[in-house]
């Protein structure tokens, strides 16, 4: 047993937050910690107090035997982008993981031995699981194909081998975009409109156009009202309950159409919508704003000129009509 540099000590706390960071999926980044995550932090570091103590009684008990030795070959100490790099790495690693899991699954439908329920609960985990490392990897349109993928899964009741051929289409760009065929930033709008969308398990006399309508709706409910709304109109409907992520997806997909809602945590929707009319790459992506006040507010004066307002309640219906006609969206 030999006694440990100070150098390896401090690689394997490295190795130990990087551990801690890829199972809890948070950003190097920390500006504020809610009182949930100090407490995961608390624990991450009580984990390294013990692999230092650990490191500790190893050096002390083999002292004795060890008095003259020297350590020859320190280990090299990790900077910041070298952590950062093997983080993401073995966050892609893990989602060649649920891509892999993904195809077994398929198979398993194919032959018969995984049942239509139990694979729609077991996809949609996968989905979920994947959008999830998708935060953590820069690749481009891994997150908005990810998150189409997690739609179209999360309202299927049973999945058949009659939904293979739409799996195997995802499964296939997610596999390509995993393995470093990268998809130019111009054509990701494309190719997620391409892919197929959750409104293939509806069922309903409604002819589905070919129009992409973004919800930035942090509460599930008023986004289903709105969703169910707009779907009747034959509009594909996304849904994203996070602005902040929100302003990749909308970026990447350039919907038609952005509802948003003027209270939002973290981000209003009015600064929401505002900060879309400010970007050149979105400006010209039609927004508007759900709220319960009256236009003519003090605190929707900030929004832009070219921003429709949707009241909540009985003039909801009137002034989607409204928004719909005034952005020429048929």
């Amino acid at each position: 047993m030999s006694i440990l540099a100070p150098s390896q000590s401090i690689q394997i706390c490295q190795n130990l937050f990087c551990k801690y960071r890829r199972q809890h999926a948070i950003s190097p980044v920390l500006p504020t910690l809610p009182t949930a995550l100090s407490v995961q932090i608390y624990i991450f570091a009580t984990e390294t107090r013990s692999a230092l103590g650990l490191l500790n009684n190893q050096a002390i008990g083999s002292h004795t035997q060890l008095n003259s030795a020297k350590v020859t070959r320190p280990m090299k100490i990790l900077s910041e982008a070298e952590v950062e790099a093997q983080y993401e790495m073995e966050a892609l690693d893990e989602a060649r993981d649920v891509a892999a899991s993904l195809e077994l699954r398929m198979q398993q439908i194919r032959g018969g031995t995984l049942p239509p329920e139990d694979a729609a609960s077991l996809l949609a985990q996968d989905a979920s699981n994947l959008r999830l490392k998708a935060k953590a990897v820069n690749l481009s349109g891994l997150t908005p194909l990810s998150h189409r993928l997690d739609e179209y899964l999360s309202q299927a009741k049973k999945i058949t081998v009659d939904n293979l051929p739409d799996l195997q289409r995802f499964s296939d760009r997610i596999s390509s975009i995993l393995d470093g065929d990268e998809i130019p930033s111009e054509e990701v709008a494309t190719v997620i409109r391409n892919l197929p969308h959750k409104s293939t398990f509806d069922v309903a006399d409604v002819t589905v156009t070919d129009t992409e309508v973004t919800l930035v709706l942090p509460q599930r409910t008023a986004a289903r009202v709105v969703e169910r709304e707009l779907a009747a109109c034959g509009y594909r409907v996304s849904t994203v309950l996070d602005p902040v992520e929100a302003f990749q997806i909308v970026l990447e997909t350039k919907p038609d159409l952005v509802i948003t809602t003027a209270v939002m945590p973290r981000l209003s929707g009015i600064d929401f919508a505002c900060a879309l009319a400010a970007m050149p790459s979105t400006k010209l992506i039609p927004v508007a704003v759900l709220t319960s006040l009256e236009p003519n507010h003090p605190d929707l004066k900030a929004l832009p000129m070219n921003v429709g307002i949707i009241r909540r309640g009985p003039q909801f219906g009137t002034d989607l009509a409204d928004t719909l006609q005034r952005f020429n969206i048929t």
